[in-house]
């Protein structure tokens, strides 16, 4: 919520110029506040009013900011994020409450609640996950003030779904070794045997080493100059991966005859 009070306009050469009140911070000193804003110049007032606000929301600390001037004074007037007192996970069965903590700590620097922060510590949740094949992981969370104090509990909620399978993998450019060759060394396959309704799980991080598995099978075949890139096709109707990978061979060195006979020592 911005409220701008305005009784009547002028343009400030620079910022420096005017008198600045901060009211409401109690865990942000000023100084900080006054580093971020100490650089507006030759802004109007209702340009001055939204560039502030903007530049401190953009932090992430505060819940609301108004900002209310006349002649040369400006009064900041901020409502800071509350207190984090308790951190919940729930529905989670991959990794454990822990786990999710420990990231949480790394993430989240302070104890107080910052947006900012809490995104990305969701975002790093969401790249765990889907390393792990949980591609319709959805995390949410919900904050509960306790009573009398500017203190909180987050809960949050991780819908993990179904870990998605293999379903095609396709070789393009693989004109020296076979199909079944390169399916021989590779992690990431569909299901080849009787049970081929029993789809192998799909695995970020195995997928990639497939292309070092793949890598390593030319190089010891004479291919020196090998280069493998892989395309994923997520189909989200069936929470399946098709994997295609994208071979250059180049060309096969080979060794001629050594004669070690007339060798001295």
């Amino acid at each position: 919520i911005i409220i701008f009070i305005s009784f009547y306009s002028f343009v400030l050469p620079a910022i420096e110029d005017a008198k600045i009140t901060i009211k409401g911070n109690t865990n942000i000193d000023n100084e900080i506040i006054l580093s971020l804003i100490k650089n507006f110049k030759n802004l109007s007032n209702e340009e001055l009013v939204n560039t502030i606000s903007k530049k401190l929301y953009e932090t992430g600390n505060f819940e609301n900011i108004n900002v209310e001037f006349t002649n040369n004074n400006i009064i900041i007037i901020v409502t800071e994020h509350p207190r984090i007192n308790k951190i919940n996970f729930k529905k989670n069965k991959r990794f454990k409450k822990d786990d999710l903590q420990t990231i949480f700590d790394e993430i989240v620097s302070t104890n107080y609640f910052n947006t900012n922060l809490i995104d990305l510590f969701i975002k790093e949740l969401n790249s765990l996950y889907k390393s792990f094949g949980y591609n319709q992981i959805q995390v949410n969370y919900t904050k509960i003030l306790l009573k009398d104090s500017n203190f909180i509990n987050i809960d949050f909620i991780i819908n993990e779904g179904n870990i998605s399978k293999i379903n095609q993998v396709f070789f393009i450019g693989n004109n020296n070794l076979s199909k079944s060759e390169l399916f021989d060394v590779i992690k990431m396959k569909p299901k080849r045997d009787i049970l081929f309704f029993l789809r192998k799980n799909y695995k970020e991080f195995q997928a990639n080493n497939d292309i070092l598995r793949i890598r390593s099978l030319y190089l010891n075949n004479g291919f020196r100059n090998i280069n493998v890139n892989l395309k994923k096709e997520y189909i989200s109707r069936k929470n399946r991966f098709n994997l295609y990978f994208y071979i250059e061979e180049g060309i096969k060195y080979e060794f001629n005859n050594i004669d070690l006979s007339n060798n001295l020592l």
